[in-house]
C-alpha cells in the first residue's frame, strides 16, 4: 500500500510540474513562521501547543481581504494596535476601498516598518456578490491552489518495542483552492506514526486514518459566510465558540489579550479533535444583525465501559492516535451533536453578540472518579448560554464575555487595552471561571489548559522608548478555587515577564527576557496527606539575531532556568546556534545546540524552524547535543521541496544505563521531506 501511494504521488507530480503556476512572494512563508513564533511564544508547560500553532499558521496563510467589512479581524494577526486598525477603518470610510496594499502608506500611523510587517497577511479583492458561471471560471482562473505532500519518521535508541499495527512513518496530503474573501474548498488527510494503512468500510476506515474536507463561499449577497463540512468557530473572547488560534501568554503582552470575531473558519489542522463536522453559515439580516447558525454531527474517539448495564464514556481521548488495538478500538465510539446560534450587532464602534450552544452525546460521560475532577462534566448534554461584546473608545478597545451553564458554573472574562501615550501600549483584563464551568471548545485566556477553576488579574505593558529600543512585560496574578491536578487543595501564584529589546535596523534584533513564575502544588515529600508545596521557576532567555538583507541570518539564544520546590533547587542551561542561508532558490537551515538540566522542572523549550505548515518545539531536558539541518528548494513558481533532518544526543544516567559505556548515549532521529504544489 506504501508503494502504491508513493507511486501515485509520482504521478500527480508529473502532472502538476506541467501546469503553469502562480504563487505568494517567496518571502512569504519566512514571515509567517517569524510571526507565528512571536504570537505563540515558549512553552513551559506540557500542553502541547501543536493545534494552536498549526491553526495559526492556516490563518496566516489565508491573506485578509482588506475591503472586508469585518477588518477587525486584524487584531487576530497581533501585527497592529487598535489605533492602527480603527485609522484603517476611518480611511476606508472617507475614500472608499483600497485599490492596493500600498495604498495604506496614506493611512495616518503606519509606518514603513508596520506596513512591511503587515503586508504579507492581507491582500486587496473584490469578490463578486453572486453565485454564477463566473464563480466557476474564478475557481479555474483566479484561485491560490495548493497540494502539499508530507512524508516523516522518527527512531529511538532507547524505545522498547512495540505492538503497533501499522507502519512507523507519518504520511500527510493536504489540498486547497482559494481567493481570500470569496471561497475556499479543499481537504487533507493523514496516518500518525504507527498507524495502520487499510481499507475497512465497516469502521469507516479508508485507507489512512483520517479525512477531512471543507467547501466555504463568502459574500454572495446576504450570505455573508458558508461552509460545509470541517469548520471551527471563534466568536467573543473563546469561552464558548473558540476554535480558532488562541495565543498564550507569550513576549506580545497586548494584542494577544483580546480574542476576534472571526466567525466560522473552515476546519483544515491535522489535530483530530478540535472540528465540527456539519454545516454553518452566517447571514446578514436588517438592522446590521449577523446570525450565524451551526450544526456538527461527528465521530469522537472513546473509552467505554459498561457501569450497571449501561454503556458510559470514560473519557474522550485528543490525540487522534490510533496505533495499538486499544487506540483502535476506541476510535470513532461516540456520537457527537452539536447546535449552536450565535446572533451579533455591528453598529460603529460596538460589536455585541449572544451566544447559544447545545452539545448532545450518544452515551453519558461518566469519567473515573479522582480528588481534583469532582465537578468535570457528567451526563449526556451540554449547553451554553452567553453574551459578549467590544467597543472601541478613541484609543481604547473595551472587550468582555460571560457565558453560564443552565443550573452550574459560570464563565466570565473583560478586558481593556490601547495606547495611553504615544509611547505607552497597555492590557487590563481580569477572569472568573467557576469549578463547574466546562467548554468544549474555548480557547479563552486561561492559566489552565481550560477555563476552568481559576481567577485572575493581568496587566501588561509596552513601552517604545523610539524605534530601536522598547520594553514590554506582564503581571498575571491567579488563584484556582478548588482542587486541580497535582495540587489536591485550593491553591494561589503569580507570573512575571519582562523582555527588553534593541533592534537598530530590520535585520539585527537583541532582546533579553525574564520570566519568573510561582506555583503551588503537592509535595514529593509528603504524599499521604497532600501537603502543598511552592514550586518557583525562573527563567532567562538571551537572544542575538543579525543578517545581511535575506541571505545570511545567525541566530544565537540563551536559556537559563531555575527552580526551587521542596527545599531543592536545581537549574537548566541551554545554548543554541542557528544559522540560516538563502541563494537563489535555495534556502538552508541549520542549528546546533548544547543543553544541561538537572531535572524535568529545569527543561528549557526552544522554536525549531520546520516544513511549512508542520510545529517543533522540542523539550531540553537532561544533558545532551541538539542538531538540525533543513534545506528548502523552490524548483519552479509552482513547486517547493523541503527536506529536513534532526537528532537529540543525550546521556542515559548510570542508573538507567545498560551495557558499556558506550551505550551510555541515547540518539533520537528525525526526517521530514514536504512537497508543496502550487498552481
Amino acid at each position: 500500500m506504501t508503494l502504491f501511494i508513493a507511486s501515485s504521488m509520482f504521478v500527480v507530480i508529473i502532472i502538476m510540474i506541467s501546469i503553469p503556476g502562480h504563487c505568494q512572494d517567496p518571502e512569504r512563508q519566512a514571515d509567517i513562521a517569524r510571526t507565528a513564533e512571536d504570537l505563540v511564544g515558549t512553552s513551559d508547560d506540557d500542553e502541547s501547543f501543536e493545534a494552536s500553532y498549526e491553526a495559526l499558521m492556516q490563518m496566516l496563510s489565508q491573506p485578509l481581504n482588506l475591503n472586508e467589512n469585518r477588518i477587525q479581524t486584524l487584531q487576530a494577526l497581533g501585527v497592529l494596535t487598535q489605533d492602527q486598525i480603527q485609522n484603517i477603518l476611518e480611511y476606508r470610510a472617507r475614500y472608499g476601498d483600497l485599490v492596493s496594499v500600498y495604498e495604506l502608506q496614506a493611512v495616518p500611523g503606519l509606518s514603513l516598518e508596520v506596513i512591511e510587517k503587515l503586508r504579507p497577511f492581507v491582500t486587496v479583492t473584490q469578490p463578486t456578490a453572486s453565485i454564477d458561471r463566473k464563480l466557476i471560471r474564478r475557481i479555474k482562473t483566479e484561485s491560490d491552489n495548493y497540494l502539499i505532500m508530507r512524508f516523516s519518521q522518527a527512531w529511538s535508541e532507547v524505545e522498547e518495542p512495540t505492538t503497533y499495527t501499522g507502519s512507523p512513518e507519518h504520511l500527510l496530503i493536504r489540498f486547497r483552492s482559494q481567493r481570500p474573501g470569496d471561497f475556499s474548498f479543499g481537504f487533507n488527510t493523514e496516518k500518525d506514526s504507527g498507524e495502520p494503512i487499510k481499507w475497512d468500510v465497516k469502521n469507516k476506515y479508508y485507507g489512512f486514518d483520517r479525512w477531512s474536507f471543507h467547501a466555504q463561499i463568502q459574500n454572495k449577497g446576504f450570505i455573508k459566510n458558508l461552509i460545509v463540512g470541517d469548520l471551527q468557530a471563534q466568536f467573543g473572547q473563546g469561552l464558548v465558540f473558540g476554535g480558532a488560534f488562541g495565543p498564550g501568554k507569550g513576549a506580545e503582552t497586548i494584542t494577544t489579550m483580546r480574542r476576534a470575531h472571526v466567525g466560522i473558519l473552515p476546519y483544515t489542522s491535522a489535530y483530530e479533535a478540535g472540528n465540527m463536522r456539519g454545516i454553518g453559515v452566517s447571514m446578514s439580516l436588517p438592522k446590521k444583525l449577523e446570525l450565524t447558525v451551526l450544526y456538527s454531527r461527528a465521530r469522537r474517539d472513546a473509552s467505554r465501559e459498561d457501569l450497571l448495564g449501561e454503556t458510559v464514556v470514560r473519557s474522550l481521548p485528543k490525540s487522534g492516535l490510533h496505533r495499538t488495538r486499544n487506540e483502535l478500538l476506541a476510535r470513532q465510539q461516540v456520537a457527537d451533536t452539536q447546535l449552536g446560534v450565535v446572533v451579533m450587532r455591528r453598529q460603529g464602534a460596538l460589536e455585541a453578540g449572544l451566544t447559544f450552544d447545545h452539545s448532545k452525546f450518544e452515551n453519558a460521560i461518566e469519567p473515573e472518579a479522582t480528588p481534583y475532577n469532582q465537578y468535570a462534566f457528567k451526563g449526556r448534554t451540554l449547553t451554553h448560554a452567553g453574551v459578549f461584546f467590544s467597543y472601541n473608545i478613541g484609543r481604547f478597545a473595551t472587550f468582555g464575555e460571560m457565558a453560564t451553564i443552565p443550573g452550574r458554573g459560570t464563565g466570565l472574562i473583560a478586558g481593556v487595552l490601547g495606547s495611553i501615550t504615544q509611547h505607552l501600549d497597555v492590557a487590563f483584563l481580569i477572569r472568573s471561571y467557576a469549578r463547574d464551568f466546562q467548554s468544549r471548545f474555548a480557547n479563552a485566556m486561561s492559566e489552565n489548559s481550560t477555563p476552568t477553576n481559576e481567577r485572575g488579574i493581568y496587566l501588561g505593558w509596552r513601552y517604545q522608548f523610539n524605534r530601536k529600543l522598547s520594553l514590554t512585560g506582564y503581571v498575571d496574578l491567579f488563584t484556582f478555587p478548588w482542587l486541580r491536578y497535582r495540587a489536591y487543595s485550593p491553591s494561589y501564584g503569580h507570573e512575571l515577564l519582562c523582555r527588553f529589546s534593541f533592534q537598530p535596523s530590520r535585520n539585527v534584533l537583541l532582546f533579553i527576557q525574564g520570566r519568573h513564575e510561582s506555583k503551588s502544588r503537592n509535595s514529593a515529600v509528603d504524599q499521604q496527606t497532600y501537603t502543598q508545596a511552592e514550586g518557583v521557576k525562573s527563567n532567562c532567555w538571551v537572544h542575538a539575531e543579525t543578517g545581511l538583507r535575506e541571505h545570511v541570518r545567525i541566530r544565537t539564544k540563551l536559556q537559563l532556568s531555575r527552580y526551587a520546590g521542596d527545599g531543592i533547587t536545581t537549574h537548566g542551561v541551554a545554548l543554541s546556534q542557528d544559522l540560516c542561508l538563502k541563494i537563489n532558490k535555495y534556502q538552508f537551515i541549520a542549528r546546533y545546540a548544547l543543553f544541561d538540566t538537572d531535572s524535568y522542572d529545569n527543561r528549557l523549550y526552544s522554536y525549531e524552524n520546520d516544513v511549512l505548515f508542520a510545529y517543533s518545539m522540542p523539550a531540553y531536558n537532561g544533558t545532551g547535543i541538539r542538531r538540525m539541518a533543513m534545506l528548502q528548494y523552490n524548483i519552479s513558481r509552482g513547486l517547493t521541496v523541503w527536506a529536513r533532518y534532526a537528532e537529540t544526543t543525550t546521556v542515559v544516567p548510570e542508573s538507567l544505563a545498560r551495557g558499556p559505556a558506550s551505550k551510555r548515549y541515547a540518539l533520537d532521529r528525525e526526517v521530514r521531506f514536504q512537497l508543496r504544489i502550487q498552481f
